[in-house]
């Protein structure tokens, strides 16, 4: 809100209390064609209605009492400017509302752009600093991924202000006030994030009090509150001078009965209710009470009953509107307990909607096989295609979509390699679409084999529409059968295909197949995309059965497979030369596997990256659209050439190609991290795991950048996520014991790191590993155990590579600064492929005052 803006809300108010109090609505309605200015004016009005018990209060929020007309807000930025100097930098004003003004401004001490929020003077001086701060501190300590932290908070030259990311995503009200009435997933996904943030919340007894649209943001599609506690923190603040003018905090179209009639004393029962509220709201287009005055308002959440959902919208199914009818009660007893309980019930009464009209299919919940003859009606005709299609009616936009692990119908277990790379090549053509979200391979290979319906499949994954295929290779004739089933918020047969085509044309069977899908879900394509899936594009049979099994070692990321897989496109790019120079895929292949050798295998950086970039170059020399070398390329270019700019740029560039490339999100994400801009690489991780939900690496990245920006609480709880959902997933354990050695849970990390030793075999790849069970050992006052395990570092570096960072991390455990200063000299002479996250990473916080550390800093040439 600009400072005209605000001006506007203050004159119309203004303006309001000069009317009668049962005319001042109905002007406000006369008067005032912009919404959120009618929003800003009615809320005041709240607080100045119902025949004193708001008159106060109003009063204090216009700046009408002396005391705070003494505080000019024309003066305030300047002001804090000077008062936050040398913490933030303050560049411009977001916002203003009823209670605060909002600030764009950059974190100095942490390279971050925030957004920080200052309490009106006057409301300020009402509340006084120490109370208020006392409360608010009560919320920095909630950590979830559905509610914006506090930074930062306290008092600068009379001002109390507190500190948040800033999000540059649209709040709710914005969607709302642009769609009117949102798609039921999409209402239902954001009732549901806001329920899991409001569960966490109530878990730690702090109630939200002011839960509507404007304080619910959308970043990276997903719902983040905002606000915690603020309203909590005035309140409890304010105490007995609040309580004394019936200031009822919160706003009119969403408070619940208690909390109108002024009732200081509220549980999670009334946020329960307000986000009933703004569920209705997204569903039926407005609240479920509005009225001229705010008092109108007030007195229905009392006594009246909302209208029927399904009388504007009988889309919504009945359960549904049932279960937000429950969480609309008047008295708390007859709500939902809690905001968990909601939100399983919104879970079921999506999950009852009957299907109709559904083919069945294999992941039916009627459990039948599509019958042969309706999929197998294609025939080989010479050199050519025939496609059968069997289109039911339009199914509307389809924005995502999973595409099912394929069937292998050869029964040949020796196919599995071609199979699982006609699987990835389909994502992958999907993937390039910018309008489709598609859910990434290691998310959708968990369901090989389920015998989960569909609508399950698709909730679990957030997506509308399921692609299941089949496939039948004979010699170097392919077989494809593919069928697109429109799973939420009904089952539905969008369209079925088979194609026949000879192995040196698979290429063009992959585009053919994300053409016809585009065309049939509406998916509006760019020329560019049209004209690469256009493209004629053939390649030699033999070259593409070694890329593909190369793909299908890479995919293992061991450090066998990792080998194996350079192996095999080493051999395709040697095959495919003769007959098919411009075989770019190999070489993107080739870049993978060199860029992540490091990081599973006992290799030298050196010997590994300059193969990677060298790969990755002649990929996009071959091919510049290919998204995956661009990402190799930043990859290399960050952590072995220190290039910091040049590698951003491929970075996102990759990500212009693919915007579904949940690696290249995670990878640019670590790369953000290094450079210390921690939200966004936040949102690079959000994004990522959006795209591949069930992937552990990914899960646990998230948690490696809440460890670098020391979000210790959070990474902790990312970490113990990821080891829930994949017990077995080594890397998981190591990062975990690494947080419980910088929090001083010396014990717990000996524990983690044994565990994740045993998983991963104990390999050399697990040397880092080791060396923190050293660290934790020595910090713990087990010196012995420490020395011998760098004893057998020593002796096994003798035998094989093992990273300078390795020996520099336990000297200094052991109290040799000297050393650990060498080692680390050592591996910045060598490119040691951790050195980048020596200016964030945690573990070297005792050496950053050493002159010699900073030094290296300096040499590394980071921006900034």
């Amino acid at each position: 809100m600009s400072a005209t803006h605000w001006e506007r809300v203050q004159a119309v108010f203004a303006e309001a209390l000069e009317q009668p109090p049962e005319r001042r609505a109905a002007y406000v309605a006369a008067a005032v064609e912009d919404q959120e200015v009618s929003r800003e004016v009615l809320s005041l009005l709240l607080a100045h209605e119902g025949r004193g018990r708001f008159d106060s209060v109003a009063d204090d929020l216009c700046g009408l009492r002396p005391a705070a007309a003494s505080v000019p807000l024309a003066n305030l930025p300047d002001r804090l400017r000077t008062a936050l100097a040398g913490r933030y930098t303050i560049e411009r004003e977001l916002s203003r509302g009823g209670m605060a003004l909002v600030f764009l401004a950059r974190d100095l001490r942490h390279h971050r752009t925030v957004a920080i929020k200052v309490l009106r003077p006057e409301l300020a001086v009402a509340l006084g600093a120490e109370r208020f701060l006392r409360e608010i501190r009560i919320t920095a300590g909630l950590t979830h991924p559905n509610i914006l932290p506090l930074l930062d908070s306290g008092e600068a030259d009379g001002f109390l202000f507190y500190v948040m990311p800033y999000v540059e995503g649209e709040s709710l009200r914005d969607r709302v006030d642009r769609e009117k009435q949102l798609p039921l997933d999409d209402a239902i996904q954001i009732a549901r994030e806001v329920a899991d943030a409001l569960s966490h919340a109530h878990s730690h007894d702090v109630v939200h009090r002011d839960i509507k649209p404007e304080n619910i943001l959308l970043e990276a599609g997903h719902a983040v509150v905002a606000d915690f506690g603020i309203a909590r923190a005035i309140t409890a603040a304010g105490g007995e001078q609040l309580t004394a003018t019936g200031l009822a905090v919160g706003t009119p179209a969403y408070m619940s009965p208690e909390q109108a009639a002024g009732d200081s004393v509220l549980d999670g029962r009334s946020d329960v209710y307000a986000l009933g509220c703004v569920l209705y709201e997204m569903l039926a287009g407005e609240p479920p009470f509005t009225g001229r005055t705010a008092e109108s308002i007030a007195r229905q959440h009392l006594a009246a009953s909302p209208a029927r959902i399904r009388v504007v919208r009988p889309t919504v199914p009945e359960p549904l509107e049932e279960a937000i009818l429950r969480a609309l009660a008047k008295a708390p007893a007859d709500r939902y307990l809690t905001a968990t309980q909601f939100a399983q019930a919104l879970m079921q009464a999506a999950a009852s909607e009957p299907a109709v009209g559904v083919a069945p299919h294999r992941h039916s919940s009627v459990r039948r096989l599509v019958p042969p003859a309706l999929l197998a009606a294609v025939l080989l005709c010479s050199g050519g295609w025939w496609v059968l299609r069997r289109l039911s009616l339009a199914p509307g936009r389809i924005d995502s979509v999973v595409v099912l692990p394929l069937d292998n119908l050869s029964g040949d277990p020796q196919q599995v390699y071609f199979v699982e790379g006609m699987h990835d090549a389909i994502i992958g053509e999907l993937a390039q679409m910018a309008g489709l979200r598609v859910i990434s391979r290691t998310s959708a290979m968990h369901y090989k084999n389920t015998d989960k319906s569909l609508p399950e499949i698709a909730r679990e994954l957030d997506v509308q529409a399921a692609l299941e295929a089949s496939v039948l290779r004979v010699g170097d004739s392919v077989r494809v059968q593919a069928q697109l089933i429109q799973a939420l918020p009904r089952e539905r047969h969008l369209g079925a295909w088979t194609y026949h085509r000879h192995l040196r044309d698979v290429l063009a069977l992959h585009s053919e197949l994300a053409r016809a899908i585009a065309e049939r879900i509406a998916v509006t394509l760019s020329p560019q995309e049209k004209a690469r899936l256009a493209a004629e594009r053939t390649i030699d049979p033999e070259a593409y059965d070694l890329y593909v099994r190369g793909r299908f070692e890479w995919n293992k990321f061991t450090p066998e497979g990792l080998w194996r897989a350079v192996e095999y496109f080493e051999k395709a790019i040697d095959k495919a030369i003769d007959k098919a120079p411009t075989y770019a895929l190999a070489y993107a292949g080739l870049a993978d596997a060199y860029m992540v050798l490091p990081y599973y295998a006992p290799v030298s950086p050196r010997e590994a990256f300059p193969k990677a970039k060298a790969a990755a170059t002649k990929a996009l020399e071959l091919d510049e659209q290919l998204a995956e070398p661009h990402t190799a390329l930043g990859w290399v270019t960050a952590v072995h050439d220190w290039g910091w700019f040049s590698a951003e740029r491929h970075f996102k560039r990759a990500l212009e190609l693919n915007r579904n490339y949940a690696l290249g999100h995670m990878f640019y994400a670590w790369f953000l991290a290094w450079m210390g801009r921690f939200d966004e690489a936040i949102a690079q991780d959000r994004r990522a795991q959006e795209l591949d939900p069930l992937s552990p690496r990914i899960s646990a990245h998230l948690g490696a950048v809440l460890f670098c920006a020391r979000q210790y609480d959070g990474a902790t709880a990312q970490y113990l996520r990821t080891i829930d959902a994949n017990p077995n997933f080594a890397r998981a354990y190591f990062d975990l014991g690494r947080v419980y050695i910088q929090t001083g849970r010396y014990d717990d990390a000996i524990a983690a790191l044994r565990r994740g030793i045993t998983l991963s075999g104990g390999g050399g790849g697990s040397a880092i590993s080791r060396a923190d069970l050293g660290v934790a050992h020595a910090l713990a006052g087990d010196r012995p155990a420490a020395q011998r395990i760098l004893d057998e570092l020593r002796a096994q570096s003798s035998r094989q590579y093992i990273a300078p960072l390795t020996f520099a991390r336990l000297y200094l455990a052991l109290g040799d600064r000297d050393r650990a200063v060498r080692w680390l000299q050592t591996a910045y002479e060598t490119r040691d492929a951790d050195m980048v996250l020596l200016n964030v990473f945690p573990v070297w916080d005792p050496l950053r005052s050493d002159p010699r550390f900073r030094e290296l800093i300096r040499g590394m040439r980071f921006p900034g």
